[in-house]
């Protein structure tokens, strides 16, 4: 994904039409290597938002804005309790309800500047989530294959489970080994 996202966007394309042109390449993509089409879609519906994000703050309309995708986060959100379909309820989270969740906590940001100090732990274990995440799902898979465990990845109590294991995993690795050693190292090159 990355590479994609690099070669094409070095190209001075129109970055709102590559990206949706690439969001809609990731659907047909999802039927016939459903992993990579998930991926994909995640991935460049999080560059959308970052378009979204950047075209709002250059306008400085950010107030106007928290009320919007606010609305479109509750109306999203909501709306998946009357769908019994789950395949449909996984496009409205990931193509409205995750996005207009990212963009309103990141215009409260810049409304309300201290709101994040509250929640920065989170913040601060993400990127720890997103290198390690994936080996941690290859643990569990190669566990569940080896004792011959079937489970519904598609569940939300699986997924609500792994979530919580990854957040407290991360939590744990970030105050015994992360935080110490940057701390460690800041001291040493007294950065």
């Amino acid at each position: 994904m990355y590479g994609i996202f690099f070669f094409v966007f070095s190209k001075n394309y129109n970055d709102w039409y590559v990206t949706i042109i690439l969001i809609i390449i990731s659907v047909p993509i999802f039927f016939v290597y459903k992993n990579i089409g998930y991926g994909g879609y995640c991935f460049f519906i999080g560059g959308l938002s970052c378009l979204f994000y950047n075209f709002i703050e250059k306008r400085n309309e950010s107030k106007k804005f928290v009320f919007i995708f606010f609305s479109i986060f509750i109306l999203s959100s909501s709306s998946i309790s009357f769908i019994d379909y789950n395949f449909i309820n996984k496009i409205i989270i990931y193509t409205f309800s995750f996005p207009s969740l990212i963009l309103t906590l990141m215009f409260l940001q810049r409304i309300y500047l201290n709101l994040g100090k509250s929640v920065s732990l989170v913040g601060d274990i993400s990127y720890s989530v997103y290198m390690i995440h994936f080996v941690v799902q290859s643990i569990i898979c190669f566990y569940l294959a080896k004792n011959g465990i079937k489970i519904n990845f598609d569940s939300n109590v699986f997924f609500l489970t792994y979530l919580t294991l990854i957040f407290l995993l991360f939590l744990a690795t970030y105050k015994i080994y992360e935080k110490p050693l940057q701390t460690l190292i800041r001291n040493k090159f007294n950065l």
